[in-house]
C-alpha cells in the first residue's frame, strides 16, 4: 500500500510539472490548469490514504477523492482532444 501512495504521489508531481510546462511553454492556459488540479487532488488523496484516515484528513470519503480525480481526468483528456 505505502508504494502505491508513493507512487501516486509522484504521479500527481508529475502531471504538476507537465502543467505548468504546458501552460508556460505551450500557451495551453486552461488544460495546464487541469494537469495542476488533478496533480494536486492526486497527491493530497494519496497522502489521505497513506495516513489510513482519509475522511478525518480531508472531511471527504475515498470514493468522493477517486470520483474527483476521474472527473479531473475526463476533463484533462477532452481538453487535449
Amino acid at each position: 500500500g505505502v508504494i502505491l501512495c508513493v507512487a501516486a504521489m509522484a504521479l500527481g508531481a508529475m502531471a504538476i510539472m507537465i502543467g505548468v510546462q504546458l501552460a508556460g511553454t505551450y500557451g495551453q492556459g486552461m488544460l495546464g490548469a487541469i494537469y495542476i488540479i488533478g496533480g494536486g487532488v492526486a497527491i493530497v488523496a494519496a497522502i489521505a490514504a497513506l495516513t489510513g484516515a482519509v475522511e478525518e484528513a480531508t472531511g471527504i470519503s475515498a470514493i468522493w477523492w477517486a470520483a474527483i480525480a476521474g472527473i479531473i481526468g475526463l476533463l484533462g483528456a477532452m481538453a487535449g482532444g
